[in-house]
């Protein structure tokens, strides 16, 4: 995910010792907002329903931007161990991102189907 001129930190490996960190708040923010889904177990309803299969809510990551931000997709739809990469909503454009505003209330979601 990425602003115009900015970065999004993230940590490959958590450090062992521990660790506080701080983030500035630079002006008037709004939220984004990504959603991963996981393909539900055979035989159970999931609590979601996209293009006619059930899907887990996996995890939800709140993101703080100060303007219209691009979820890019090799940054955000990332691998998923024992899942494969199925579909998104909003979809990626042919240049692999796509912009959170207001039009998509500045949400994306992702649904993985579960690996056989």
């Amino acid at each position: 995910m990425s602003e115009k001129g900015m970065l999004l930190p993230s940590l490959e490996i958590m450090p062992a010792e521990s660790t506080t960190f701080l983030a500035k708040q630079l002006g008037t923010y709004q939220t984004a907002h990504l959603y991963y889904y996981l393909e539900a177990l055979p035989g159970s309803s999931g609590t979601v329903t996209y293009n006619g299969k059930q899907f887990d809510l996996h995890q939800h990551v709140e993101v703080n931007i100060n303007s219209i931000v691009n979820s890019t997709k090799s940054e955000d739809f990332y691998d998923i161990d024992g899942f494969t990469q199925w579909a998104s909503n909003p979809v990626y454009g042919s240049n692999g991102t796509v912009e959170l505003n207001s039009s998509n209330n500045r949400t994306i979601r992702f649904y993985y189907t579960r690996d056989s």
